[in-house]
Formats: structure tokens, C-alpha cells, sequence
């Protein structure tokens, strides 16, 4: 009867680690996915995230300025219609000629000059301006 207990005891264990491991595989799946569903909400875009997908943005100085500041800052911008630069992402001669005026607070936005946006949309085709008006880069690769 012995035999016959060790074996049980045998298959139970077994059994034990199949469906500890099951758990920690499921685990692993779900954080993998919610992980996944972080970036692409973050990513700003139209939810589909990519390996290749990159934002670039620069802070705000957030420091105090004089009234000279002042004088040499643009105009504000005008947001679109919804509060942002665009009514969606958008890229090359497309978001140059929706962003129009406030290309220049886009391109400031980013850390760039308005000369270097534009010759940036023009020849990447994966850069795009966000509704929100931050660059992000698109690759629609299939991995």
C-alpha cells in the first residue's frame, strides 16, 4: 500500500506544478497585455503601438520669466476645434497646412525650428503631429 500512496503522492505533486505553472504563464500573458494596452494609450496615435513607435517631446522650462520673455514669446496658438493643433494625427504636406499659424509652437513644442518640422514631415513619412501637437514616429512594420 505504500507503493500505491507514493504513487498518489507522486501525481499530486505533478499535478500541483502543472497548474502552478498554468497560473504563472496566465500571469504573465495579462501583464504582457496590459503592459501593451499602457503604451499604446500613451502613445498618443490611434491606439496601435509598434516596436518602432517614439515620441518626442520637450518640457516646459516651467521657471520664471521677465516681461522682456514676455514680449519675444509668439502669439498663442489657436487650437483646433476638440482643443487641440489637429482634429487627428496627421503627417507630411497634410499637417503642415492644418497646423498653419501654429506650427510654430508645435515645432517649439518639440524642440525644433519650424524649418526643421517641415523638412521632417516632408521627407519621414512615419512622422506625425499628434491632435495634441507632439511628434511621434509610425512604423506600420509587421514584425
Amino acid at each position: 500500500m505504500t507503493a500505491q500512496n507514493d504513487g498518489q503522492t507522486r501525481k499530486n505533486r505533478t499535478a500541483l506544478i502543472v497548474i502552478g505553472a498554468l497560473v504563472l504563464a496566465a500571469a504573465a500573458v495579462f501583464v504582457t497585455f496590459q503592459l501593451l494596452s499602457t503604451a499604446a494609450d500613451n502613445s498618443g496615435a490611434d491606439g496601435h503601438a509598434s516596436a518602432g513607435d517614439q515620441t518626442t517631446t520637450t518640457p516646459d522650462s516651467g521657471g520664471d520669466q521677465s516681461k522682456e520673455d514676455d514680449v519675444t514669446q509668439s502669439p498663442t496658438p489657436t487650437p483646433a476645434p476638440g482643443g487641440g493643433f489637429l482634429p487627428e494625427k496627421m503627417n507630411g504636406q497634410e499637417a503642415i497646412d492644418a497646423l498653419g499659424d501654429n506650427i510654430d509652437a508645435v515645432a517649439k513644442k518639440n524642440g525644433k525650428t519650424t524649418e526643421e518640422l517641415k523638412d521632417l514631415l516632408l521627407r519621414n513619412k512615419t512622422a506625425f503631429v499628434t491632435p495634441s501637437g507632439h511628434l511621434v514616429y509610425l512604423d506600420n512594420a509587421k514584425p
